[in-house]
């Protein structure tokens, strides 16, 4: 009894944290996508949507996490870890309590109360995966209606509103839930009805599972140690432009500060030949998120004509993190 007692208690505390989570990543920016502003977080990190790589194998660990966990442990999820099962439980104990379960009338307004109640939170916390969280928060206590985020929070609304309706919820967790079938499709002899299948990772499939997730944390880190936390582009100008006894080349360059402070950046030039006419700026500060554009010009002199250059711009921010880019010249007139 008191086995069973200790093992309820602890699936509801496991469920509670991540009833929790679901709330906590995309606030504390450990994992959500803003497609507003085309960045992404993933622990806390801010990367531009040029480092792609690094979501896409992110989203493939979630993926592979909740497959491997199918495998080691069968059909343990729901259980212990699934926040909308935590949810339904919670409302199936308030309807079944002893104050509401031989009252239907107050059953029911205190049931669609609490439902009425949490609908906008859970719509509030799926929409911060894919939108600034305090934006949107900003947003809703000001009932700024024009922007889309409130009219994407009054369809998810009403879509969970519906979705936690006592029939519906029972026939999803059964019936529709996609983890649920995944489960019930991979699961086989050797995975476990307890928490004690981790010795599933080294036998059969199991194996392969875990290399595939050992392989992808090890990408996931070297891009997140690897980060800069700036991204520098060059942008191509005018090019080619006669100007005396020169022909004028200009770029537009620009650094978009992904760290949560002002930094000054140095820029260093390499492999510009003496005799040209340049302005180069060699150092830039740009407020924490925010982006800062210069134009640069070389002017080539004929001497140096109808040959290839590649001209190497590096920035440094003020931790030292190199990044370079390339710009390839080619100066000559046209006839």
């Amino acid at each position: 009894m008191f086995v069973k007692g200790s093992s309820i208690l602890k699936s509801s505390l496991a469920r509670t944290i991540m009833l929790l989570a679901f709330f906590a990543l995309p606030l504390l920016n450990l994992f959500r996508i803003d497609l507003l502003n085309f960045h992404f977080f993933v622990l806390g990190n801010k990367f531009n949507f040029s480092k792609g790589y690094i979501l896409l194998v992110t989203v493939l660990l979630l993926v592979f996490m909740f497959v491997t966990i199918a495998k080691w442990f069968g059909r343990q999820f729901c259980g212990w870890v699934c926040p909308h099962h935590k949810f339904v439980m919670f409302l199936n104990s308030i309807q079944n309590s002893k104050l509401l379960k031989d009252n239907k009338v107050l059953r029911f307004i205190v049931e669609y109360g609490i439902i009425l109640l949490a609908s906008p939170i859970i719509s509030y916390g799926f929409i911060a995966y894919f939108y600034d969280p305090i934006k949107l928060f900003n947003e809703i206590i000001t009932f700024d209606y024009k922007n889309y985020s409130m009219l994407a929070m009054a369809i998810y609304t009403v879509f969970f509103f519906v979705m936690l309706h006592r029939k519906i919820r029972y026939n999803y967790c059964r019936n529709n839930c996609p983890y649920g079938i995944l489960q019930m499709a991979i699961r086989d002899k050797d995975s476990v009805g307890n928490i004690t299948g981790f010795k599933n990772a080294i036998r059969g499939t199991g194996t392969i599972l875990t290399f595939i997730m050992l392989l992808l944390v090890g990408v996931l880190s070297y891009g997140l140690i690897t980060n800069k936390g700036y991204t520098p582009s060059i942008l191509k100008m005018e090019q080619g432009r006669v100007v005396g006894d020169y022909v004028s080349y200009s770029y537009e360059i620009s650094i978009e500060n992904l760290e949560n402070k002002p930094v000054t950046y140095k820029i260093n030039y390499k492999n510009v030949p003496s005799t040209w006419v340049t302005d180069l700026p060699t150092e830039l500060t740009v407020n924490n998120n925010e982006k800062v554009s210069r134009d640069i010009f070389f002017k080539a002199d004929e001497s140096t004509l109808n040959q290839n250059y590649i001209i190497v711009v590096e920035f440094v921010n003020e931790r030292g993190k190199v990044v370079e880019r390339t710009i390839p010249i080619y100066p000559f007139k046209r006839i």
